[in-house]
């Protein structure tokens, strides 16, 4: 395929979408423009008035910061532009996961989860931002070792502490600290949660979830990986927040069924993983990031022709592979919600939280 690499990169572009498209149309999953708009101004405004609420978890120095075009540099302004979609989404799936597991009838402890959810969407963005800029890996390594973390998690007063660290009292870590405060607010939301629910094990699942979470988030910045590594690293990423939004809708109520809604939140994560690589198939070939759709995805630094990959790509049905992956588990959650014994609306209203968002990240 001997096209100039343009070409190439506009048609795995088109590709992929097309691909995504006919198979949520088959579903009857592609509202019209109409209705997706409405849907995403909506969920735009909750973010809006979401960014307002959690602007106290802030100290005065840290919200100008994050308020200004300095923060994180070259991604501010598409972090800025997405900050309220951001949150907007993490508060609704982890309060639909409420819902749908058969959490508290008490609006104010599903709200209170919610919120837990977002404010992790927002610290694991952030946390994904600040390690793929070069200099600060080892930076958030020092600020945040394993051990910090788990101490964050097993003592409700260990997020006042965690603000007091030497690593964040330096004019040039500004960015570091604005990451750290909504870490520490999450945590702290998150032990509010458990004065709901001591039970243990949910407790103790958030950890292990956690622990994941950290664990591939550094990992995936590695040199040295197999293709199988690789893979494996990028899912665990992206499955990572839905589990932990799903242990956080469990600890609204003790008596919540643990099963359904964390096969679902795993499969939500497998599919957002697919959606990733689809969509991010360009830049991530340009920047080197994993990517299964890609030849030798994963094996960072890799210096085959990019033109070569492209065309690899396309010829070899690499895209429709991935896409038909993504809809085996866009199926796989419609099934899981068919027996979920929750209301059909709220059934519903996941299914279009997901389809609309998906819409969204294809634009």
């Amino acid at each position: 395929m001997d096209w100039p690499i343009p070409f190439l990169a506009e048609e795995v572009w088109l590709r992929a979408r097309r691909c995504l498209m006919i198979g949520l149309s088959e579903h009857d999953l592609v509202p019209s423009h109409s209705r997706y708009s409405d849907y995403m101004e909506v969920q735009n405004a909750k973010g809006e008035k979401l960014c307002r609420r959690f602007e106290h978890f802030l100290s005065d120095e840290c919200l100008l910061h994050f308020c200004s075009e300095r923060f994180l540099g070259p991604d501010n302004k598409r972090f800025s532009q997405r900050l309220p979609i951001t949150l907007a989404f993490g508060y609704e799936c982890g309060y639909l996961l409420c819902q749908l597991g058969g959490g508290s009838s008490n609006g104010e402890k599903i709200e209170q989860s919610a919120d837990c959810a977002a404010l992790f969407n927002l610290a694991s963005v952030l946390f994904d931002s600040l390690i793929d800029r070069a200099g600060l890996v080892n930076q958030i390594q020092t600020l945040l070792p394993r051990d910090r973390l788990f101490h964050l998690w097993s003592e409700a007063s260990a997020a006042e502490e965690f603000l007091g660290s030497p690593e964040l009292k330096s004019p040039n870590n500004q960015d570091l600290r604005v990451f750290a405060e909504v870490l520490a607010a999450f945590f702290k939301c998150a032990h509010c949660l458990k004065e709901v629910n001591s039970a243990t094990i949910c407790w103790t699942e958030l950890w292990d979830a956690l622990d994941g979470a950290y664990s591939a988030q550094l990992a995936s910045v590695k040199k040295e990986l197999t293709y199988k590594e690789a893979n494996d690293i990028g899912r665990k990423k992206s499955v990572a927040p839905f589990i932990i939004f799903s242990i956080l809708s469990k600890l609204t109520n003790s008596d919540i069924q643990s099963t359904i809604e964390t096969n679902l939140a795993r499969e939500v994560g497998e599919l957002i993983a697919g959606v990733d690589d689809l969509v991010d198939i360009e830049s991530d070939l340009r920047l080197g990031n994993l990517n299964r759709v890609l030849p030798n995805a994963g094996l960072l630094g890799q210096t085959k022709d990019p033109r070569a990959i492209l065309a690899e790509v396309l010829t070899k049905n690499r895209i429709e592979v991935i896409a038909k992956d993504v809809l085996t588990h866009f199926e796989a959650i419609l099934v899981i919600l068919e027996r979920n014994p929750a209301p059909l609306h709220v059934r519903n209203r996941f299914v279009e939280w997901m389809s609309m968002y998906l819409i969204d990240w294809l634009r």
